[in-house]
């Protein structure tokens, strides 16, 4: 338990935070590190192009005081004294080295000194035919010929009264490295990780708490699943919040209250059954004992009273099967193109004459042409049709009447049975489908089933994909209507 808790969601989204973090800091480091590098190199370099562009300017003038080279040649020092000139007028370089007291050139065998600062040149002179003057690669070594020059090395001219008289042959800095440039480059890279390691730290204590908010409705869902496991179907999870989260806590809680349902209407099926399986049991064992004890003769009508009661428990049982069956969806449908109207007619024909004894009218107006088919299975139909036609001549009054109705839809075929009196309470009609449910009023008789044949008829229809449904009808009793779709299969032969 420790383990799975130790590696749970909540340090999964931790790590991955964390992890997002990381690479997102190191890779803002390093291009911030590259972009300041080549940024202060470009700096550095800029400071010494305005340099030599006032050494050019130096060395112009010198060149017409002198008129040749030979004061350079002939006095490297003079080459170095004009050098620090053009660097002490140059404002940017000024600010970035220092004042003139703590700025020198680097002079030949120069072993460095803890009180002045350093600047090496980076130029060499050469005559209008850019021969090598004066200039050092580096300042203890001279340049002898042009192939020190590389790519990158520019060439500036320099001019008097027209003419180019020599040119200042300039190589860039490809990378920094003056011990102070590279010092504050260091600092400055230290920083940026201490940065950098701070915000990972920022990170994490922002992260861990999120990680706890965004869990924690995650566990209060697996709790709440441990106990609908457990079948607490009271267990709930908080709905609230608009996000993915949120709606899969509204969806576990209706879950939860279908199963509820489910097993409360669970609970009321079998404790129904066994109702209804316990009163015809009951009347046969009382009937058995009081002939067992001389209460009651053995005679023929004794022994069709007890049959009576045996094929009523067959076919309440019979009954529950079918329902059992169709709920598992194992009853066996053979649907094929059927006229509805031909069933209707033979269905009639066979309660006509329980009807007449009773005195019942019965009435049937058929509006469907012989293309009016349906797909469907015609034992199926039959056993939906002998039940409601049963239920109207168990239910209806006598001298009533039943009036059947066949009509073509949009795509369906409707059938409606309206009876007379009498009707149920309103508050009984939504629930005439309901398995087990007879109504407490005049239309239950002792003669009456066992509650089962509108749920059967319920299942019958859906089965064929149609709808069923119970309202008042105008002749005082029910009116069941049922929409049933037309074949799709006629038209394509």
């Amino acid at each position: 338990m420790n383990k799975a808790m130790r590696f749970g969601i909540t340090w999964k989204i931790l790590s991955a935070v964390v992890v997002t973090a990381l690479v997102v800091v190191c890779g803002m480091l390093f291009l911030v590190q590259w972009s300041f590098d080549r940024g202060f190199l470009e700096y550095v370099n800029r400071i010494e192009q305005e340099v030599q562009q006032n050494f050019i300017v130096v060395l112009t003038e010198e060149y017409q005081r002198h008129g040749n080279w030979e004061f350079i040649t002939d006095d490297r020092r003079y080459w170095r004294e004009l050098y620090l000139k053009s660097f002490l007028q140059s404002q940017a370089a000024r600010e970035r080295f220092g004042s003139a007291d703590t700025v020198r050139l680097r002079p030949p065998g120069h072993r460095g000194g803890p009180a002045k600062r350093i600047f090496k040149p980076r130029i060499t002179l050469l005559d209008g035919d850019k021969r090598v003057l004066v200039g050092r690669n580096r300042w203890h070594e001279k340049i002898t010929d042009n192939n020190m020059f590389n790519d990158n090395t520019s060439y500036l001219s320099i001019t008097v009264s027209g003419e180019t008289v020599g040119y200042l042959a300039v190589t860039p800095r490809v990378a920094l490295s003056d011990v102070h440039d590279l010092r504050f480059s260091s600092h400055l890279e230290r920083t940026f990780i201490f940065i950098a390691a701070l915000m990972l730290i920022v990170s994490l204590a922002l992260a861990l708490p999120l990680a706890r908010r965004l869990v924690r409705p995650v566990k209060e869902l697996t709790l709440a699943t441990r106990e609908l496991a457990a079948g607490n179907y009271d267990a709930r999870c908080n709905q609230d919040g608009n996000d993915e989260l949120g709606e899969l806590s509204r969806n576990f809680n209706m879950l939860a209250e279908t199963l509820k349902h489910n097993e409360t209407a669970r609970q009321q099926w079998i404790a129904d059954i066994s109702h209804e399986l316990r009163t015809p049991i009951s009347i046969l064992r009382g009937e058995i004992e009081a002939l067992q004890d001389g209460v009651r003769g053995y005679s023929r009508e004794n022994l069709a009273a007890l049959q009576q009661e045996v094929v009523n428990l067959g076919r309440l049982v019979d009954d529950l099967y079918e329902l059992s069956m169709a709920d598992i969806g194992a009853l066996d449908y053979r649907k094929q193109e059927l006229s509805l109207a031909q069933i209707i007619d033979e269905c009639l024909r066979n309660y006509a004459g329980q009807f007449a004894e009773k005195n019942i009218k019965l009435t049937c107006s058929n509006q469907l042409n012989e293309k009016d088919l349906v797909f469907a299975d015609a034992s199926r139909l039959q056993q939906l049709f002998n039940n409601l036609l049963n239920n109207s001549l168990n239910y209806t009054d006598e001298n009533g009447s039943l009036q059947v109705e066949l009509a073509a839809g949009n795509g369906s075929i409707t059938i409606a049975l309206e009876d007379s009196a009498p009707a149920v309470a309103a508050e009984d009609l939504p629930r005439l489908f309901e398995r087990l449910y007879r109504v407490e009023a005049s239309r239950n008789r002792t003669t009456g089933g066992s509650g089962l044949g509108l749920a059967i008829c319920k299942s019958i229809v859906e089965a064929h994909d149609g709808s069923i449904s119970a309202t008042f009808s105008v002749l005082g009793g029910l009116k069941i209507l049922i929409a049933l779709p037309r074949s799709v299969y006629h038209g394509k032969n």
